[in-house]
């Protein structure tokens, strides 16, 4: 059993590119997928796609810009997930935090991106350099 198999992964802009990628890949390692866009007819063909390769899939239309949609979407999968990506090892607040509360087990990104190993496709991931100034703050989806 992989760290993947039964786990709920939650990914907006799964309609196309990396999303889309990063769904395949996971459908692949036995993850159960809660997929979002914007773009219906994207998002079907993604649906499509991982539940052709055996994955269970919830998939809503979400507008990452919609910040009511966006609570609203967070609400309804929080209870559905596995695991939570987060790149600080003791978070004291934010997702990282309530789930590292409730029990719900911690990736980092390193250990996540060697779970992973590559994206489907042949793309390969570039390392997220964060160029924000100190105290600005950023949401990354």
């Amino acid at each position: 059993m992989n760290r993947f198999e039964d786990k709920v992964a939650v990914i907006t802009g799964a309609g196309s590119g990396i999303g889309r990628a990063l769904a395949v890949n996971l459908a692949t390692k036995g993850a159960k997928l809660a997929l979002s866009d914007i773009d219906p007819e994207g998002l079907a063909e993604t649906v499509r796609l991982t539940e052709a390769l055996g994955a269970t899939v919830r998939s809503d239309r979400l507008n990452v810009a919609e910040r009511e949609a966006v609570l609203a979407y967070t609400d309804a999968v929080d209870p559905e997930t596995s695991m939570v990506i987060c790149n600080d090892a003791a978070p004291e607040h934010g997702k990282g935090y309530q789930a590292h509360e409730l029990g719900v087990p911690l990736v980092n990104d390193a250990e996540f991106m060697r779970f992973l190993d590559s994206v489907v496709g042949g793309t390969g991931i570039e390392e997220f350099t964060d160029t924000t100034l100190a105290g600005d703050q950023f949401a990354l989806f």
